[in-house]
């Protein structure tokens, strides 16, 4: 539970001391768990953080310090081989996701949809995830290759369809494989495909396999007379989303067996454990594999999945320890509060003007007290204003569950019964 709500403020020291105690009990695999909505919220938070024009005159504001230039550098994507903080988000959020649904089918099995009908459901969300992202992105008020530029959401619902197929069709064993197999073949194809004029084994911009494939497709599909440019530059878009949620299949296996872990028998404490060792091990094999396979996040190679995947395990373990064997649920709640509602935060926090609000706040006019640190506040007061917009969302649909919870409970009590006919029992009261 989130907050731990008692009546008997007697019990507040014992209450204190339970939830700081270690807990070692077997873990529920049908619950919720806490911690990936934290760990969702968090990726989030750094995103909206990140991504905004604020924060790049915050940067500028600071230009001189000591931080900066790293700053600067870790919340930018890398140019092309290497590995940057903000690289690690993406994939991180496709890890939770992979994970959550593992839990959702989990918890559905026994009185959920059958497997088929599960396949069509995953399939119909993944579809009806890219006409949103076709509208979010501008739909048909600016050009289609501006839109499928924007490649978030896209690869999003490539990456939901195919975690749902292989969650639905392999067991644990299976994704083991799949996972040890798709690293091999991601390797082979990166690394001994021949392309003319490259040879095997290159890594470059316009010498790697996967962009020969996509010119390959592309010259396929360009021969017909009636395509134009605009027609050529969608496919050639079209191919790069669908060649990247190939290469990001890797890290949808990973995020499955991640949930496979939290649906385990073991104790919290024990799944601590594992997720803490598989991710120092995948972390340091990336590491080692970057000597002769470059670590890319443009291509998603396997040396990429094995990386962020192993850095996913590592900071979700400690994210775990905290919040539900430590039992610091307080500490968690801003970041929860968007890993709730992930698809609808994302959508306010690029879709309203928070940073117009933020500006009426802290603008120009406002007394310069913060100095060069005016422009970071801007950007933290945006990102809390959306908050707030949340957590008030947040209280209110935790009270109407707590209020709906009581009824079903009062219902279930042996001595109650409610009349359906109230009108016809108080015409029956004598005068």
């Amino acid at each position: 539970m989130w907050v731990m709500e008692s009546s008997d403020r007697s019990g507040s020291t014992k209450a204190k001391h339970q939830r700081t105690r270690v807990d070692t009990s077997p873990a529920a695999p049908f619950r919720r768990r806490p911690a990936l909505d934290v760990a969702r919220g968090f990726v989030l938070v750094v995103a909206f953080a990140t991504t905004t024009p604020s924060w790049d005159r915050a940067l500028d504001a600071l230009a001189g310090s000591q931080a900066q230039p790293m700053l600067a550098e870790q919340t930018a994507h890398a140019e092309w081989n290497g590995f940057h903080f903000i690289d690690w988000g993406f994939p991180a959020f496709v890890i939770m996701l992979a994970a959550s649904m593992t839990l959702s089918r989990e918890r559905h099995r026994m009185t959920g949809p059958s497997t088929w009908r599960f396949v069509s459901r995953v399939v119909t969300r993944g579809i009806l995830l890219w006409i949103y992202a076709f509208f979010l992105y501008g739909g048909f008020s600016v050009p289609l290759t501006q839109i499928f530029s924007s490649r978030v959401f896209f690869l999003l619902s490539i990456c939901i369809i195919l975690t749902g197929l292989s969650l639905a069709l392999l067991n644990l064993r299976g994704q083991i494989v799949a996972f040890i197999l798709f690293l091999t073949a991601n390797w082979a194809f990166m690394a001994l495909l021949p392309v003319p004029g490259y040879g095997s084994g290159d890594f470059s911009v316009a010498g790697n396999a996967l962009h020969y494939v996509e010119n390959l497709l592309l010259d396929a599909t360009g021969r017909a007379t009636w395509q134009s440019s605009g027609v050529r530059q969608i496919l050639q878009d079209f191919a790069t989303i669908l060649g990247l949620g190939v290469m990001a299949y890797g890290t949808c296996l990973a995020g499955l067996l991640q949930g496979q872990i939290l649906i385990s028998r073991y104790s919290i404490q024990g799944q601590v454990v594992i997720l803490a060792i598989c991710g120092i091990i995948a972390t340091n094999l990336a590491v080692i594999w970057d000597i002769w396979f470059p670590i890319n996040k443009h291509l998603w190679n396997a040396s990429f999945t094995l990386l962020t995947g192993g850095l996913c395990y590592v900071v979700f373990a400690g994210i775990v320890q905290v919040i539900e064997v430590w039992r610091f649920p307080r500490l968690a709640y801003p970041f929860a509060v968007f890993g709730r509602y992930p698809l609808a935060a994302w959508t306010c926090y690029f879709c309203l003007p928070w940073e117009n609000f933020a500006q009426r706040l802290f603008g120009r006019s406002f007394p310069p007290v913060f100095g060069v640190y005016q422009p970071l506040v801007i950007n933290i007061t945006q990102v809390a204003l959306c908050w707030l917009l949340f957590a008030w969302w947040d209280k209110r649909r935790a009270h109407v569950e707590r209020l709906r919870s009581r009824c079903q409970e009062l219902e279930r009590l042996p001595g109650l019964q409610v009349s359906e006919e109230p009108q016809a029992q108080v015409a029956q009261v004598p005068n």
